[in-house]
This record gives structure tokens, sequence and C-alpha cells, in this order.
């Protein structure tokens, strides 16, 4: 085409051309900034939702941990407690009824009676806390272990926890501070006290107790011991899906709201989740320490139901 057309002035020929290729490549350029700008938009909104999705699972997490520590107790706790109340309800219709016999009375005393100490003698299942070396050597692994997922959690949202005082308070404003308070209380009383003190504690001792080296399969659970005192197997079907939900169902609840909002860049409220964190994990070691100990120099376990299979 040059050869053909623009013989007769090569020069003014070649400008025009590189004039017309400039102008495409600004065309070019304006498209691609226009469509920059639109994936910046895009990607701001995205940012947004997700950061308004963070938050919802911010209390979410926050209502999860107080169900998961205000639930119900036990249900070796409440057949006891029903079992009392029908003793005490049948004294009081005893008295008030003319149509029940001290003869029946004296027989419903009997039966409840009955039941109570079958209750407390399944409940105790041999599992006193027998100073033999099987015994120690697996209790220590076992708990051992238990504690040392439990620090490891707890290391992992320390750091971030305490970035807001390491920092004189000045990132954080009073109602943050509010915030940052509340939900270090509700962590502790919900996640610490009720979930780990009153039920993951008895359980892992409980278990670690048990490890007596005359059932079937000792040596499994001995070698196990972590995962057996924290009832990931042998155990009943309810019992493992209570472990399983309350152990990965945590992790995997504070990996997510972690990698959300550093996603989103919540820089605050995930300081303000790992204080959460750091406080109900702090209580539960504590707690399974002691309890472990105390029960290591009494002999005497926590009544509580281990989950064993029949």
């Amino acid at each position: 085409h040059f050869l053909g057309r623009g013989r007769s002035n090569p020069a003014s020929y070649t400008k025009t051309n590189a004039h017309h290729c400039l102008s495409i490549l600004e065309r070019l350029v304006r498209v691609i900034l226009l469509e920059l700008n639109l994936i910046q938009r895009i990607l701001k909104k995205t940012m947004m939702t997700i950061s308004i999705i963070m938050r919802f699972l911010l209390v979410t997490g926050c209502l999860f941990s107080l169900a998961c520590g205000f639930c119900p107790t036990s249900s070796f706790t409440r057949v006891m407690m029903t079992a009392k109340s029908s003793s005490s309800l049948s004294i009081v219709e005893s008295k008030f009824s003319p149509f029940v016999t001290p003869e029946s009375t004296r027989l419903a005393t009997k039966k409840t009676t009955t039941l109570l100490s079958s209750l407390s003698s399944d409940n105790d299942d041999g599992t006193s806390f027998v100073r033999k070396p099987f015994t120690v050597l697996g209790s220590l692994w076992g708990t051992g272990g238990a504690l040392c997922l439990m620090l490891q959690a707890f290391k992992y949202n320390l750091p971030r926890a305490l970035e807001p005082i390491r920092q004189g308070g000045m990132i954080f404003s009073p109602l943050q501070w509010s915030i940052y308070a509340a939900t270090v209380v509700i962590f502790a009383l919900g996640q610490g006290n009720r979930c780990l003190q009153l039920k993951f504690a008895p359980l892992v001792v409980k278990r670690a107790c048990s490890l007596d080296g005359k059932n079937n399969g000792a040596i499994v659970h001995g070698l196990l011991a972590p995962l057996y005192v924290m009832g990931l197997f042998h155990g009943t079907k309810q019992r493992l899906i209570k472990s399983y939900s309350l152990i990965f169902g945590t992790a995997a609840l504070q990996i997510a709201l972690q990698k959300g909002m550093v996603l989103s860049g919540a820089s605050q409220s995930l300081s303000i989740l790992n204080a959460g964190f750091a406080a109900g994990f702090g209580w539960g070691i504590v707690s399974l320490a002691w309890l472990y100990l105390s029960s290591m120099l009494t002999g005497k376990t926590p009544i509580y139901d281990a989950g064993f299979p029949e």
C-alpha cells in the first residue's frame, strides 16, 4: 500500500499513518481505563458486601458462642433433676391427695431411690482416677494434647488482641472500647465458662481417667489419647456429633471470620474478635488444667456423661 499510493510523497503518508495509529491507541487506552474503572467499582461494591457479611458473621459467631455455652445441661443431670423432682412431687401428692396411700408413696420413693442409685453407678463407670502407670501416662498425654490445642488457639489470637493496648488505645474510640470489653466478657462467660469449663473440661478429664489399660482397644486409646479424651472416637453417635461440631465448627468459624475481615480491611473488628477468642480459650486452659490436677490429687473424677458406647 505504501509503495502503491504513497510513492509520490512517502514522508507525508508516513506522518498520516502515525497520527492515525496514535488516535487508535488513544481510544484503546481510554477503553481500557474505562474498563479498569468499572472493575474498580465492582470490586469496591464487592468488598463492601463482604464487609457487611463479615460483620453479620461476627454477630452470628457471638451468638454461636453463647448458644454453645448456655445450652441446657447434660442428659444425666436432666434425668437426675427429673427424678428428684418426681420424688418430691410424689411426697407432696401423698400429703394432699386422698387417693394416694402411704404404701404407694413408699413404693414410689423406693423406685426413685433405685433409679437415682442406678444412674449414679452408670455415670461413675469405674473411672475414678487410679494412679497406675498406664492411666497416669495416658491421661497426661491426652489432657496435654487437648491443652496444647487450646494453647495454640490462644497464642494465635493473643497478639492481635493486644494490638489496641500496645498502641496506647489511640486506634479505638470509646464506643469501640466498650464493644471490646463486652466481647471479652461475653466470650469468657459463654465460650470459656459455660462451654469449655463446664462441658469440655469435664469430658476431657472423665475420658482421660478411663484409660486403665483393661478395656478393648486400650492400646489404641492410649496412643490416640488426645483424640480419645476429646470424644472424637469411641463414643456414642450423639457424643461424636457434639465433639466434632464443637472443635471443627469453632475452628472453621474463626478462620472464616478472620479471612473475611482481612480481605475487607476491618482490622479493628478483627482485634475485637481475637480478644474474645483469646479470653475464651484462656479461661478454658486454666479450668482444664485445674480440673485435671484436682482429679489427680483427690482421685475423684467429675460427674459427667462422657458418652461411652454401650
